[in-house]
């Protein structure tokens, strides 16, 4: 059976939890070694990616994108924070705020594998499929 990404890194996650520095780098060194004699070295970037998210996500924070027509307002910026405090519980935020002129206005949010599609692009499109039907 083959071990997935997300599993290799909630094991990795459990192994150095509580641990110090010193201790940490010996497992993750033992993980490394592990890794290479399965020959799954191939998902160490994958790995590395859904430890981090476990990190995070363990400190209470969330990773964010945001992508939108323009830079958001502060106080569209300050609004989904506190949207997001309430959806997901996080304390604090990573976010990634993308441009992309194409979504012609509105956002797209993106988070904990959810998406918010709040683009005018989308809703025109979803206005047009309501009219073909």
């Amino acid at each position: 059976m083959k071990i997935s990404s997300q599993q290799y890194a909630q094991g990795l996650y459990e192994l150095v939890a509580g641990k110090s520095q010193a201790e940490a780098k010996v497992l993750i060194s033992d993980f490394l070694n592990f890794l290479i004699k399965n020959n799954d070295v191939v998902q160490a970037n994958k790995i590395i990616s859904s430890f981090d998210e476990l990190v995070k996500k363990a400190a209470g924070e969330l990773e964010i994108e945001i992508v939108s027509a323009r830079p958001l307002s502060k106080k569209i910026d300050d609004f989904l924070k506190i949207y997001l405090k309430k959806k997901s519980g996080a304390q604090s935020f990573d976010i990634k705020e993308k441009i992309n002129e194409e979504i012609i206005g509105g956002f797209i949010l993106r988070y904990n594998n959810k998406v918010v599609d709040a683009s005018l692009k989308q809703n025109l499109l979803d206005f047009q499929k309501q009219l073909s039907n």
